[in-house]
């Protein structure tokens, strides 16, 4: 069964547990707009698809429902991430001193750990689809017949 572009969404803010009700610190608000989110899902998409071997696989027809998860999240991360990092900001006073927006290092940890995921899921069945679009015919005259 084949997932929507607003379903695979949905299924990205379940994941990252970005929801109104555990967000305490953004006043029960969802850090993702949902315009963002469709951004991060459609470069999901582009990304899978057109590194090589280029692929040409749509929303429904997707071959991995945690490896379409894993490159929506790795977009939003890597997003995220760098607005932690143009926000980041020192404060020290009086012998007191904290950081605004310090969550950059924690973010690149996460995007490392799902890249790696992510490009070895994809490895694998871009192989195997590859081996199984090689098996369309064979006989006298095609390039793919060893004659001894």
């Amino acid at each position: 069964m084949g997932y929507t572009k607003e379903q695979y969404a949905e299924m990205v803010y379940k994941y990252v547990r970005d929801s109104e009700e555990l967000n305490k610190l953004l006043n029960f608000k969802k850090e993702t707009t949902p315009d963002n989110m469709m951004l991060y899902v459609a470069m999901a998409l582009d990304d899978f698809n057109t590194t090589p071997p280029q692929s040409s696989f749509s929303y429904e027809n997707f071959p991995s429902m945690s490896l379409f998860i894993y490159g929506a999240v790795i977009q939003l991360l890597i997003s995220n991430g760098i607005l932690q990092s143009r926000n980041r900001v020192n404060y020290s006073d009086g012998g007191v001193s904290f950081q605004v927006s310090d969550k950059a290092g924690e973010y690149s940890n996460w995007i490392s750990l799902l890249v790696n995921k992510y490009e070895t899921k994809s490895r694998a069945i871009k192989e195997e689809a590859n081996i199984l679009g090689g098996f369309d015919g064979f006989g006298p005259g095609s390039p793919r017949v060893i004659i001894y």
